[in-house]
């Protein structure tokens, strides 16, 4: 196989698929690398559903929604882009094969719903995008894990892959590098997202001193399995609207926000909830359960096809239609990420992302429905600009840091005292669902950086028993060093807004706080500057 390329695209979900297609059909030379499965392990196989201004939502509508949500941190620029974009490049999604319905709601929606199976009704959408992009000439490549970005004088050189079923170390040419890896849902125990979603991208992007912005806002589902032995799975908001959902001493926790947000419960599956989630977090922080009284659904309702679907995977000890089920908070969407122009831009000449990797479309909470939009829009963005870029730019002998990775991975496996990936990635996991999640406060996150700074010493004596443990060690780095981001920024953002909630600092502050917190690497240490956010346009102001 070629091992130069004029573009190389990391991630196999709708972003890297879209940007791969993009980048092939301006006429560049196309790898799309992912670590799993191309189309299935990532958040995108997962979802079901795109927001976007049609069937009755105005532009402007749109624009408002999401400038809202997000608290008013939103990039104007980016914003006004996927506003004006979605309509068009979600439904071309059609020439390459998806299929979806138009669902006109109080937010307009595009649905895979009736073309996937739950849960991975987004198959839909990844499937035939990589059908598609095969058919168009991109090579799809499963299995390495981009450990290091090449960068001269001039920008991107290379890449450095590790391959985890061989141990092998290999120096990859390209002109342009497009990071789509997706989100860091697994820094926590208690996420919806596939275990594989890391932070890698994150991780890669910072050591390559990108900047990251917006780190400490974590969006959190409110409404997860908490019951011991079920799966890591949500529930739709609009339940909400047919049961009651209580504490353990009984008293109803949906009377409150509905009539102060006049919102429903299907509206809650769009908007706000970040701020559902902290009141439920609130609450079981206070030492009271809360329950979700689904056996309160009749015959007829639990024969509906998602209620269905929730059924089924009930553990067989657990009767639906006897009890309510435990529920709480659970992470769903790095809102943070590496900063991005229009184009999928970022500092570094030739180095381009889309996706969830990127921070600054959502501000301080995101839209329901977006993520898929912004996926589509600013992958064919940044796959187009990548191209462009790479055609334009004559190749370049590339340095190589493959000895020092080598090297690395021999001390795991020669190494028989050290602790196991699995241990490091579980205590990373403890301290995220403990100290960082919807509900925070200063004591917590300083003992969980404490001990996130003793695991990241020990990263370089992780202990590798079997072939299997090297990806798990990879991937352990990134997620210390990820975790280790959203502390510092949560720390930092004294003020609650959006998904970050403080316990020590629970208003909201415009006037000092209405501003990017920015991380770069400086040597050995994390830089961390405050950016004032840009303000919409007139005419978004007053939409």
């Amino acid at each position: 196989m070629r091992r130069v390329w004029d573009v190389i695209v990391i991630g196999g979900g709708a972003a890297g698929l879209r940007a791969a297609i993009a980048a092939r059909q301006v006429g560049a030379q196309v790898l799309l690398m992912a670590k799993a499965p191309v189309g299935l392990a990532n958040c995108t196989a997962y979802s079901g559903s795109f927001s976007l201004a049609i069937a009755g939502l105005t532009p402007e509508e749109h624009r408002a929604m999401t400038w809202e949500t997000g608290r008013y941190l939103s990039e104007p620029d980016l914003l006004t882009t996927l506003v004006a974009e979605a309509p068009q490049r979600v439904l071309e999604l059609q020439r390459f094969g998806v299929k979806f319905d138009v669902r006109p709601e109080r937010l307009s929606k595009v649905t895979m719903e009736a073309y996937g199976r739950p849960p991975l009704t987004g198959v839909a959408l990844t499937r035939p995008l990589a059908e598609y992009a095969k058919e168009q000439g991109v090579v799809l490549e499963r299995g390495g894990f981009a450990c290091k970005v090449l960068v001269d004088a001039e920008g991107v050189s290379g890449l450095v892959v590790v391959h985890p079923a061989t141990c092998q170390v290999e120096t990859y040419r390209t002109r342009a590098l497009v990071v789509a890896t997706g989100g860091a849902g697994a820094v926590y125990g208690r996420s919806d997202n596939p275990s594989r979603t890391s932070g890698d991208g994150h991780a890669l992007l910072y050591r390559a001193d990108v900047p990251l912005q917006d780190m400490e806002f974590v969006q959190f589902f409110p409404l997860g399995f908490a019951e011991p032995g079920f799966p890591s799975w949500i529930m739709p908001p609009g339940i909400l609207d047919r049961v009651p959902l209580t504490n353990s001493q009984g008293d109803d926790l949906k009377g409150e926000w509905m009539a102060n947000w006049g919102l429903s419960g299907s509206d809650l599956e769009v908007r706000k909830r970040g701020p559902v989630a902290v009141i439920i977090a609130r609450e079981i922080a206070a030492g009271r359960d809360v329950f979700l009284h689904l056996n309160e659904l009749t015959d007829a309702q639990w024969g509906e096809r998602y209620t269905a679907w929730l059924k089924r995977i009930y553990p067989r000890h657990f009767d639906p239609t006897l009890a309510p089920v435990r529920v709480a908070p659970i992470a769903h969407y790095t809102i943070g990420g590496v900063a991005v122009t229009t184009q999928g831009e970022t500092s570094v000449p030739g180095l381009f992302a889309c996706g969830e990797v990127t921070g600054g479309l959502d501000g301080a909470d995101r839209l329901g429905g977006n993520a898929l939009s912004a996926c589509i829009v600013f992958g064919a963005r940044a796959g187009q600009a990548a191209a462009q870029h790479a055609l334009a730019t004559s190749p370049r002998s590339v340095g190589s840091d493959e000895q020092r990775v080598t090297e690395r991975i021999r001390r795991w496996t020669g190494n028989e005292a050290g602790p196991r990936p699995e241990e490091l990635r579980s205590k990373i996991n403890r301290l995220a669902d403990d100290c960082l999640g919807p509900a925070r406060e200063a004591t917590g996150m300083r003992h969980a950086l404490a001990e996130l700074e003793e695991i990241a010493d020990q990263l370089g004596r992780q202990t590798l028993r079997e072939q299997r443990d090297l990806l798990e060690a990879l991937e352990v780095e990134s997620l210390c060093l990820v975790a280790q981001l959203i502390g510092k920024a949560a720390m930092a953002r004294m003020e609650s807004r959006g998904v970050h909630f403080r316990s020590d600092y629970p208003a909201e502050d415009n006037l000092e706080w209405r501003k990017h917190i920015v991380l770069q690497k400086k040597g050995e240490s994390v830089e961390i500057r405050y950016r004032q956010a840009d303000q919409p346009t007139e005419q978004a102001r007053h939409s």
